[in-house]
């Protein structure tokens, strides 16, 4: 069968969100609480996070620091990275509705382990990513990146890897994960929950 034949395209209907007012681009994400999730920017200026609940455009912050940019959204939950605006400090965030329906945002990031984190994809309370250790006395190029996954809001948990990989996690179904090791060897992560 042909794969055109599967979809009747005059089902479809193509909804374009407003523009996020001084921003000239954005892309979608994903969607959270049912609403599209994404970023937008201006030429040459910062990137924001933002959602279009009813498509009309809403920033998405951080209570605690100046920038934030989303990697994925799912469900009742948004993960992105913060950003202290200056400098490179970068941290895991998530974002998510309480009982009330506010949406609240929590830091995941730990700076006694790591340098920089980045949460980028979250389901059922689930969140992974990545994550660069501190030295300890290493030199930085024998640093290598880590996969992290965190339950709620508890602390990062590693991924088994061999240590002298890079390692990226983009995406979990809430037991197994997945990402790369070296930029470009695909590796799932199965077994007892993380």
């Amino acid at each position: 069968m042909n794969p055109q034949n599967r979809i009747d395209k005059s089902s479809w209907k193509v909804i374009i969100p407003d523009v996020v007012k001084r921003r000239d681009q954005s892309v979608g994400h994903g969607f959270c609480n049912g609403h599209p999730v994404g970023s937008a920017h201006a030429m040459g200026g910062k990137e924001v996070a933002v959602w279009w609940p009813g498509n009309t455009p809403v920033l998405i912050t951080s209570a605690k620091y100046k920038e934030a940019r989303i990697t994925y959204a799912r469900g009742n939950a948004i993960a992105g990275v913060w950003s202290t605006g200056k400098g490179s400090k970068e941290g895991a965030i998530v974002w998510s509705f309480d009982k009330s329906g506010l949406m609240k945002d929590t830091d995941l990031h730990d700076p006694s382990r790591y340098t920089g984190s980045a949460a980028m994809a979250t389901t059922g309370g689930v969140h992974v990513g990545s994550g660069d250790p501190k030295a300890k006395g290493k030199r930085w190029q024998d640093i290598k990146t880590v996969g992290l996954v965190w339950r709620d809001e508890a602390n990062a948990v590693e991924l088994p890897a061999p240590a002298t990989v890079d390692v990226s996690v983009n995406g979990t179904d809430g037991e197994s994960h997945v990402g790369a090791i070296d930029g470009g060897i695909a590796v799932v992560w199965r077994g007892e929950k993380s």
